[in-house]
C-alpha cells in the first residue's frame, strides 16, 4: 500500500529495547514478517550500552516501515513504551518485548477481527510459551493457562475490574504483550502517565490507565499470536541474589506508588477500590518473589529490606500465609527433633511481627493461626522430649538391675570352697594387678 506522510497504518509495534543484542534480530523479523503489510514498527532502543542499537539498525536498514526512536539514557521500559505510543500513528497498537516473538499472521487476524468489531477497544489475544530456563519448568504450564484466560466480551467497569480485583480472585493479566489496544484509546491514556523510571509490573500501572479509558474488550485467546519466551530478561522464577531482590521489590513498589497517585484526582470510587486490589497483588508478588527467588541464607535481610520499603505491616501481611503454611508444613510431618526448616520460619514469624501494633497483628487472620500452631508444635515436642527423657532413665535402670542381679549370681557362682572359686582365685590371686582391676569393675557395676 502507497504511503505518505498522513498515511495512518492499521497497526502500530512498539518494541522497547534494551541491551538484548543476542535475541533482539529474531523479534524484529517476526514483527517485519507480518503478513499484514499496512504496519509500521517503533523500535524504541532505551539506551543500550551493547551492540543492541548498531544492530537494529542494520537488521530494519531495508525496511521503511521502520522507525528507531533512540532514547539518551536508558530510562525503564515503561519510558521506552510511553515514547514509542507518543510517536505511533496506528489506528491500532501492539506491543512486543525483544525477547519475544509474534507469529506471522497475528496483526493480519487481529486487522480482520476489528474491522467486524468496530466497537473494540481492547482485543486480547493467546499465547505459547517458550521456557528458556529449566528452573521454571514447574510454572509455564499454569502460566500458559493464566495467559490464555477469558472472561469473554467485558464493558467498561467490569474491564478493570477483571484485572485489578482482589488477589486470589480469578483474573485476567495486566501485561500489555498480550492485547491490541485502539490507537487514539492508548495515546490519550499515556498523556495521562508520569515519565518515570518503571520496570517491574510497570505494565500493570500503564494497563490501569488504559483500563480505565476502554469501554469494549474481546477476547480473542484462541489465537496464539505471541510467542513468549519464559525466563528471559527478569521474567522467570529462577534464584536471585539479594541485591536484585531489593532492587526489583523497589521497582514494584514506585509502580504502586504511581497507580495510587493516578487516582488521587478521581472522583470514581471504583478506581481507588482498584488501585487497593493492585496494592494488595503487588505485595503478594514482591513476597511470593521472596519465599521462591531468595535463598533462606538471604531471608533475614530481605525481610529488613521489604519492611523498609512496604512497611512492617503490609510486609507481614505478604509474608503471613507464607509463613503459616511452612510453619503448617511442621505440624503435618511431626517432626522430632524440630526440623531447621521450622526454626527458620519461626524466626522469621518473630522478626517479622516484633515490632507490630497489637492491633495490626490481632488484624491478620494468619497470626492468631500461626501463633497457635507454633505452641502446640512447641509442646508436642515438650512432650516428646520428656517422654525420651522417661524412657531413657528406665532403660538406665533396666540396665543397672540386670548388671546388679548378674554380679549377684557371678558371687553365689563363685562362693568359697567351690572349684569355680578356685580357678578364680588362681587367675586373679589377692594382691594382685589383675584382682584390683576386677574390684573396681564391680564397684563400677554397682554404682550404676
Amino acid at each position: 500500500m502507497p504511503r505518505t506522510p498522513l498515511h495512518i497504518p492499521a497497526m502500530s509495534i512498539v518494541i522497547p529495547s534494551y541491551n538484548v543484542a543476542s535475541y533482539v534480530e529474531a523479534s524484529l523479523q517476526s514483527a517485519m514478517s507480518q503478513t499484514l503489510k499496512d504496519i509500521e514498527i517503533l523500535v524504541v532502543d532505551d539506551g543500550s550500552t551493547d551492540s543492541t542499537a548498531s544492530l537494529i539498525r542494520s537488521v530494519t536498514s531495508h525496511d521503511n516501515r521502520v522507525k528507531i526512536i533512540s532514547l539518551p539514557e536508558n530510562k525503564g521500559r515503561h519510558s521506552a513504551r510511553l515514547a514509542g505510543v507518543l510517536h505511533s500513528r496506528g489506528k491500532f497498537i501492539i506491543f512486543l518485548d525483544a525477547d519475544d516473538t509474534i507469529e506471522p499472521a497475528t496483526c493480519e487476524i487481529l486487522s480482520s477481527f476489528i474491522a467486524h468489531h468496530p466497537d473494540a477497544d481492547i482485543i486480547r489475544y493467546g499465547t505459547s510459551l517458550e521456557l528458556d530456563n529449566s528452573e521454571d519448568a514447574d510454572v509455564t504450564q499454569n502460566l500458559e493457562a493464566l495467559l490464555n484466560a477469558s472472561m469473554g466480551t467485558l464493558h467498561d467497569i467490569q474491564i478493570l475490574q477483571s484485572s485489578f480485583n482482589a488477589p486470589h480472585s480469578p483474573w485476567i493479566p495486566w501485561n500489555l504483550i498480550t492485547s491490541a489496544f485502539r490507537g487514539g484509546l492508548i495515546r490519550e491514556a499515556f498523556r495521562t502517565l508520569e515519565d518515570i523510571r518503571l520496570n517491574k509490573l510497570e505494565d500493570a500501572y500503564e494497563y490501569f490507565a488504559i483500563c480505565s479509558h476502554a469501554h469494549t474488550l474481546y477476547s480473542l485467546t484462541e489465537v496464539k499470536g505471541l510467542r513468549y519466551h519464559f525466563g528471559r530478561g527478569i521474567s522467570g522464577r529462577s534464584r536471585v541474589e539479594i541485591d536484585r531482590f531489593a532492587e526489583e521489590q523497589q521497582q514494584a513498589y514506585d509502580v504502586d506508588a504511581a497507580v495510587q497517585r493516578y487516582t488521587q484526582n478521581s472522583s470514581h470510587s471504583f478506581l481507588e477500590q482498584a488501585a487497593q486490589h493492585f496494592h494488595e497483588r503487588a505485595l503478594m508478588i514482591v513476597t511470593d518473589d521472596f519465599v521462591t527467588r531468595l535463598d533462606h541464607a538471604s531471608h533475614e535481610r530481605g525481610l529488613a529490606t521489604l519492611q523498609m520499603t512496604w512497611g512492617l505491616t503490609d510486609t507481614y501481611k505478604g509474608l503471613s500465609e507464607h509463613i503459616f503454611g511452612h510453619i503448617k508444613l511442621e505440624y503435618d510431618s511431626q517432626n522430632y527433633p524440630l526440623s531447621e526448616q521450622y526454626i527458620h520460619w519461626k524466626k522469621l514469624f518473630a522478626l517479622s511481627t516484633q515490632h507490630l501494633p497489637e492491633a495490626d497483628k490481632q488484624a491478620i487472620p494468619a497470626y492468631r493461626t500461626t501463633l497457635e500452631l507454633i505452641h502446640t508444635i512447641e509442646k508436642r515436642a515438650e512432650k516428646r522430649t520428656e517422654e525420651l527423657v522417661q524412657e531413657r532413665e528406665r532403660n538406665e535402670y533396666e540396665e543397672r538391675e540386670r548388671l546388679r542381679l548378674e554380679y549377684e549370681e557371678s558371687l553365689r557362682i563363685l562362693k568359697s570352697g567351690t572349684r569355680r572359686r578356685a580357678i578364680f582365685e588362681r587367675l586373679f590371686p589377692l594382691d594382685t594387678r589383675r584382682r584390683e582391676i576386677v574390684r573396681y569393675l564391680a564397684k563400677i557395676i554397682l554404682r550404676r
